[in-house]
């Protein structure tokens, strides 16, 4: 069963995404879930970091979320993405796929491969956080990077998946803060007799 639900969510993540429409949110759960990027400045003139908040109104099993940075090809620099002190540092696979050429990179999530790993329950945090180096000579203020979600070739858009192998389609924005909105995790719970 787990074996079974682990592949279906896989082929969720790389195979059917594509097939939602691109800008209209899709939730038959409940209230629409969402995904905000929190764009803030950090100390050294010229580098920013976005974190990637989620609220979910129901437990998930896989999210990807595309992004495109940068108004124009080699403005910004992706440096590091960090998934450490976030809703999904449990989770069994948590990866990144950049194209400094395109500025864009694709972040996917999945929550267990077959071991006894919970899938994500609702809440409201981050899920990621992005650093970027703006490129050049900056000369007057810094520009934060312009993020918005993408299409990944071949099927990625931005999309979220229940244990059940359920596709949702989060409404998304972006948004500029001084600083990026701190959230506490919960503490952590023990499962089966392991700490999580």
């Amino acid at each position: 069963m787990r074996k079974t639900l682990c592949l279906s969510t896989l082929f969720l993540l790389c195979g059917t995404s594509g097939l939602l429409a691109a800008d209209k949110p899709l939730d038959k759960f409940g209230t629409p879930d969402k995904v905000t990027v929190e764009i803030a400045p950090l100390a050294a003139k010229g580098q920013w970091v976005a974190g990637v908040v989620l609220e979910n109104d129901e437990a998930l099993a896989a999210i990807t979320v595309p992004l495109k940075f940068g108004e124009r090809v080699g403005q910004f620099k992706l440096d590091s993405v960090r998934f450490d002190n976030t809703r999904v540092s449990y989770f069994a696979l948590k990866t990144t796929n950049s194209h400094d050429t395109l500025n864009s990179v694709l972040v996917g999530l999945l929550y267990t491969l077959g071991d006894d790993r919970p899938p994500l329950p609702p809440g409201l945090g981050q899920v990621a956080r992005l650093y970027f180096t703006q490129r050049g000579k900056i000369g007057g203020p810094a520009m934060p990077p312009a993020i918005d979600s993408t299409f990944f070739l071949p099927y990625n858009t931005l999309e979220l998946v229940t244990p059940g192998a359920e596709p949702i389609k989060p409404i998304f924005e972006t948004v500029l803060r001084e600083k990026l909105t701190e959230y506490k995790l919960p503490p952590e719970k023990k499962a089966a007799g392991k700490t999580q």
